[in-house]
């Protein structure tokens, strides 16, 4: 990364040393020596924070793909990706479900949450959900979609 970045250093790196020059009592050593710690610091700080990127989240990725995905459905709403959100309460509420038949196959749900606005009117949050399909659950896909018509009556409800 030093080898890349260094000349964005060269400006902060100067306005420190310039301000010790300035306002800083006492001999060159003890400034030099005081520089050179506050430098070295930065300087840690930016190569260890440079550190971790793009392969941290390539081995995060690869981790999160090896998990089962975790999702419910309840009488109440949907758990999913450690979010629950309810079918129907007083601001949030299902709009549409259906069956997205790309690979990997999942359900799509859409929510609309109302949210309220001390300067003017109410703002609609979209939210969209999609929850993989394991193979062999079409009889649970029907029971979801009987259970979802007689709960959310307004939305529109594809999932069979």
């Amino acid at each position: 990364m030093l080898a890349r970045d260094w000349r964005r250093f060269l400006f902060p790196f100067g306005v420190i040393i310039g301000g010790v020059a300035v306002f800083c009592p006492g001999s060159w050593l003890f400034k030099g020596a005081y520089l050179a710690i506050v430098c070295g610091a930065i300087l840690a700080v930016a190569v260890s924070g440079g550190r971790g990127g793009a392969p941290h989240a390539d081995k995060l990725h690869a981790r999160l793909l090896a998990v089962a995905p975790e999702a419910y459905f309840g009488r109440d709403g949907l758990y999913a990706d450690g979010v629950f959100t309810p079918w129907l309460n007083v601001s949030t509420y299902l709009v549409s479900a259906g069956v997205d038949e790309r690979e990997p196959r999942s359900l799509a749900f859409n929510f609309e949450r109302i949210v309220p606005n001390p300067y003017g009117p109410n703002q609609t949050i979209p939210i969209h959900q999609a929850v993989l399909v394991p193979a062999g659950s079409e009889d649970d896909i029907a029971r979801l979609q009987r259970e979802l018509i007689a709960r959310c009556p307004t939305a529109r409800i594809t999932l069979a």
